[in-house]
């Protein structure tokens, strides 16, 4: 996949006039919309914009926020639609590059997540 970028300038696309294959299929599977529903979110979601702030990864829609009750894991995966929901909550613009993992530690529970596009890796991570 390559690197996905959109500036935080551009208007939301509507995506109910958009078909499963344009949302979710195209090609940043997802990436878009993921950013696009953050930025919907941004005056609904204000606690967990405000945990993104501090450097905290909470729980969210997307695999990747770190539940602050579970202690035993130091690190875990995370995808790369959570790193775009987080960018469009916080009116970020989008970049994301899908060719590179990327690692973020959650300044709240110090438990490092890693954030990829690799399916397998997804798939195995609780």
């Amino acid at each position: 996949m390559p690197h996905i970028t959109r500036c935080i300038t551009e208007p939301i696309r509507d995506s109910r006039n958009l078909s499963f294959d344009q949302r979710l299929k195209a090609e940043d599977f997802g990436l878009i919309l993921a950013w696009e529903n953050g930025r919907r979110d941004q005056s609904i979601e204000l606690d967990l914009k405000q945990s993104f702030e501090k450097g905290a990864l909470p729980l969210a829609v997307w695999k990747g926020g770190v539940d602050p009750e579970v202690k035993s894991k130091l690190k875990k995966v995370g995808s790369f639609l959570y790193l775009a929901y987080m960018q469009g909550l916080l009116g970020k613009d989008l970049d994301v590059n899908t060719d590179l993992d990327l690692e973020l530690i959650c300044a709240l529970t110090g438990v490092k997540v890693t954030f990829t596009s690799d399916v397998s890796k997804l798939s195995k991570a609780a």
